[in-house]
């Protein structure tokens, strides 16, 4: 059973556009990093080097996802939660509540 006292859950529109947005710039700049590092320190016979002189898209994927999952649930994630806490709980931010008090006030005298 949920907590009276804690806010609702944001919408899930907002928790996947807030995701996307701490998921797509690590992420690229992984993909990036592992390949340019790998093109340069391993070897081309390496048994997980394509023939292209690339690692193999299953290899990238892990390396990139081992690190991704780590750095998201204890860096990037408390991180953009506390960045976009107005965005995803508004209800929760004093100005907004205040300012919803005030337009429920003004229409209570109307």
């Amino acid at each position: 059973m949920a907590d009276p006292a804690s806010p609702p859950s944001p919408p899930g529109w907002k928790r996947i556009l807030v995701t996307w947005l701490g998921v797509y710039p690590p992420l690229l700049a992984l993909v990036y990093g592992v390949d340019w590092v790998t093109r340069r320190t391993l070897p081309a016979d390496w048994p997980v080097m394509n023939d292209s002189g690339t690692l193999q898209i299953w290899f990238k994927l892990l390396c990139t996802t081992a690190f991704l999952v780590t750095a998201m649930h204890y860096v990037i994630m408390p991180t953009m939660n506390a960045l976009f806490a107005a965005f995803l709980y508004p209800e929760s931010n004093p100005r907004a509540r205040a300012e919803r008090a005030e337009i429920d006030a003004a229409s209570d005298c109307v």
